[in-house]
Order: structure tokens, then C-alpha cells, then sequence
């Protein structure tokens, strides 16, 4: 479990570094050329330049790509959109890549002992939510659980999103799902894992995500 948490954690920097929007040099950094991105330009310093244009050479390939940006301690390096892709300054709906986000939140949550690790029940925050004569399984779930998305409930995405979302009370709606696996068994991708992780995150720490 303990390992599954820092992969999680280690997957949500990278995200960071790729689909944060920056501000400075590189901003309009649609029209940066492989001349702007040599080794001595201010916006790439300490970058191979040949290997970074060939990275975004490989992007423009890419249909669904909209912007690349590289960062290094905070600081923007250099940045692309493609595609007809939104402004790199503006706000975009970033969707699943929350689930990085989420699971880095979480891992400072430990570190910083609002949580007490990856096997701590999540009724422990969210026991007010659960339904009545509830599965016993529940109380069994974990933090690393919804981590690495094996609760065992039905998914809240692909077909059943809608219904989930319609509810009055999505934390409770995504508590009272049928166990259709084991909790650490099959891996079930499903949005409402991370809005429980959410949810206990605002709970544990009285700050809202």
C-alpha cells in the first residue's frame, strides 16, 4: 500500500508539471520556434534543446494534445499549445488528471498526520454518510483502496456518471453503491473513489479541496 501511495504521489508531480498554467517568458509560447528553445535562452536553461523539440515534435502529433508546458521549481521553462488549444494562461477542465491532484493531497495529508496512512478506514471521516444497514464490507474500506481504485463498489463513471451526479449528495451516493467486487480486489476506475478521498480531505482538515 505504502508504495501505491508514492507511485500515486510521484504520478500527480508529473501531471502537475505538465498541465499547470504558468505566467511569465514562455506564456505565448505558441509561436516559440526550435531556434528559441536552444541551451543558452532564458526560458530553457539546463534543458537539452534538441531533446525538447523533438518532445514537442512528438506532442504535435498527438490529436488530442492541447498545450505541453515544462516546469522545474515552479518556474516555467518552456510552453506549447497545439490544436487550436486554449490560451496557456487560461483555466481549462483538466478532468481526471484531479485524480493526481487528489492523491497528492492525500500524501501530504499523512505526511502532515491529518491522516494516519493508506490503511486507515474511510468511515473513520465519513460514517456520517453511510447508509443504514449498510454492507459490512464498508467498513473495511481503505484510503489506499480508493488510491488505487479498488474499492469493490459499483463505478460511479461510464454509464452510471449521470445518476451519480443528479444525486442531492454525491458522498453518500458513492457510499451506498452494491459491492460488485472485494475491497483490494479488481481495479474499478471510478470518479467517486476520488470525490470520497475529497470529501474526506475537506472532513479531516476542515479546509475544503
Amino acid at each position: 500500500m505504502r508504495w501505491k501511495l508514492i507511485r500515486s504521489v510521484y504520478g500527480a508531480l508529473a501531471a502537475l508539471t505538465l498541465t499547470s498554467t504558468g505566467c511569465g517568458a514562455a506564456q505565448d509560447a505558441n509561436n516559440t520556434s526550435s531556434h528559441d528553445m536552444g541551451e543558452t535562452a532564458p526560458a530553457t536553461r539546463g534543458l537539452d534543446a534538441a531533446a525538447m523539440e523533438q518532445v514537442f515534435n512528438r506532442a504535435e502529433n498527438l490529436p488530442n494534445i492541447r498545450s505541453l508546458i515544462v516546469m522545474r521549481g515552479g518556474e516555467e521553462l518552456v510552453a506549447r499549445r497545439f490544436h487550436g488549444g486554449a490560451a496557456l494562461d487560461d483555466t481549462v477542465n483538466i478532468k481526471s488528471a484531479s485524480k493526481s491532484v487528489i492523491a497528492a493531497l492525500v500524501g501530504i495529508a499523512i505526511y502532515r498526520g491529518i491522516f494516519d496512512g493508506v490503511d486507515q478506514p474511510i468511515l473513520t471521516e465519513l460514517s456520517s454518510h453511510a447508509p443504514r444497514e449498510a454492507d459490512p464490507r464498508l467498513s473495511r474500506l481503505t484510503i489506499g483502496n480508493l488510491l488505487s481504485m479498488q474499492a469493490g463498489l459499483e463505478r460511479t463513471s461510464g454509464d452510471n456518471y449521470g445518476r451519480w451526479v443528479s444525486s442531492p449528495n454525491w458522498v453518500r451516493y458513492a457510499l451506498s453503491r452494491p459491492f460488485v467486487e472485494e475491497p483490494g480486489g479488481a481495479m474499478l476506475y471510478s470518479t467517486g473513489s476520488t470525490h470520497l478521498l475529497s470529501a474526506m480531505l475537506t472532513e479531516a482538515s476542515g479546509r475544503s479541496t
